[in-house]
């Protein structure tokens, strides 16, 4: 409904006599993406942007376990600078663990981006760190996917199922333990970020290109991207939870610590994202 009511006004604003496709995309990115914002970047800010969204866009576009990447946009929508939108391919009821792993690694592709170009991480990877970081303490203390925890739930908050908050109880378990659910979420994440440097290293000209276009032009679509980099060709990864390598210490990020964020979340699945906002800075 409100996708349609989105629509029509867009239609109305620009004098339509009726709704066209155009109209629906852009009522989609409205409501997806958010408002689209006045706010001039300097060079160095929009060339950071365009390789933060390029990074998390590459890592989707090759990774056969990711959504289809449907834009990017280093248009400044709602509170981020740019934006990477994705789109099922289909319905899913349940997520695997290598989807879930691919998840991260899309996540944290854009600050990888950001460090193998600048060398140095911006302030606009905060909502990426904080999504993967929920995710992967879900993968630890949720879903038993650690070998080293094993299949035990570990939750210290749960939303009430009318007030929809969450109520936060006195932890049950032991302080060791809670250190090494931390080391493990530390350990997916890096796994993670780790492999994103690795495809990124291997693309690289595709990195660089699709980064040029999009100062280019702001706005790519998935046919645009093709254009630019070529058609999409996912594969299978290994899991990033089984490198023997373990490189939690990949190039570009010898001293970096991934902050946890310390909100426990319930163990619901996560929604796919359908945008993954960045404001480097």
């Amino acid at each position: 409904k409100n996708l349609v009511n989105e629509a029509a006004l867009n239609a109305a604003r620009e004098n339509k006599t009726k709704v066209d496709q155009d109209d629906f995309e852009t009522a989609r990115d409205k409501i997806m993406m958010g408002v689209e914002r006045d706010e001039v970047l300097n060079a160095h800010e929009k060339r950071m942007t365009a390789y933060h969204e390029a990074g998390h866009a590459l890592l989707g576009w090759y990774s056969a376990d990711a959504d289809l990447v449907h834009k990017v946009t280093i248009v400044p929508r709602g509170r981020a600078l740019g934006v990477t939108q994705f789109v099922p391919e289909e319905e899913r009821m349940h997520m695997g663990q290598k989807r879930l792993e691919t998840m991260l690694a899309v996540a944290l592709a854009g600050r990888a981006a950001e460090k193998m170009i600048f060398d140095e991480y911006s302030a606009g990877a905060e909502s990426d760190i904080q999504r993967a970081t929920q995710i992967a303490r879900r993968m630890v203390g949720a879903w038993g996917m650690s070998e080293v925890i094993g299949p035990v739930a570990f939750r210290e908050s749960e939303e009430h199922p009318f007030l929809g908050k969450e109520i936060h109880e006195q932890r049950k378990y032991s302080e060791q333990t809670a250190h090494t659910i931390d080391q493990e979420v530390q350990r997916i994440l890096r796994a993670a970020q780790a492999h994103a440097v690795d495809v990124l290293e291997e693309h690289r000209k595709e990195l660089d290109l699709l980064s040029e276009a999009l100062l280019a032009r702001e706005i790519l679509s998935r046919d645009e991207m093709i254009e630019v980099i070529g058609p999409a060709t996912p594969r299978n990864f290994q899991s990033v939870t089984e490198r023997k390598d373990n490189r939690d210490t990949p190039a570009g990020a010898e001293e970096e610590t991934l902050t946890l964020d310390e909100s426990h979340a319930s163990g619901e699945e996560p929604t796919p994202p359908s945008q993954d906002p960045a404001a480097p800075g």
